[in-house]
């Protein structure tokens, strides 16, 4: 759902596919996504005092932060372990981003050669949702059109 002056966050829908997921992987409660670029600075002090810096594409990183809605989410991490512990190349996957822009439109956003961990399982208390946090690398994000 986008406003009329900005994009709040439900206007965002995330999708991994991942083979030791089966292809979709569905989170189910997604309630965070949070992307960031990383980059490597690059930096030359010239003889004439000038600095000049340049922040070079580096990939991406973030977090998928959902409430726990059943084992699917543990099951592919459990995968990726065993895949690693039995000594099998562990694949990396893709994730889709969809945004609704104010003006109606639709942004798609490719990430790829997607890396996944499992950063928070989540505490269990009783009567509280168990909040689990995925994180993830990608070597790039493209415009999909």
């Amino acid at each position: 759902m986008a406003t009329q002056d900005f994009t709040i966050g439900r206007s965002t829908r995330v999708v991994v596919v991942h083979a030791l997921a089966g292809g979709v992987l569905d989170i189910g409660n997604v309630t965070g996504f949070n992307p960031s670029q990383k980059t490597k600075e690059a930096t030359v002090d010239r003889l004439d005092g000038v600095v000049l810096t340049k922040h070079l594409p580096g990939g991406w990183a973030g977090t998928i932060e959902c409430d726990r809605r059943d084992q699917t989410v543990d099951e592919f991490i459990a995968a990726i372990e065993t895949a690693y512990r039995n000594n099998v190349s562990i694949p990396f996957g893709q994730m889709y981003e969809y945004i609704n822009e104010v003006d109606g439109s639709r942004t798609t956003w490719l990430y790829e050669n997607v890396n996944f961990y499992l950063s928070n399982a989540g505490n269990r208390q009783a009567d509280n949702v168990i909040k689990m946090t995925l994180g993830w690398t990608a070597s790039w994000r493209t415009q999909q059109v």
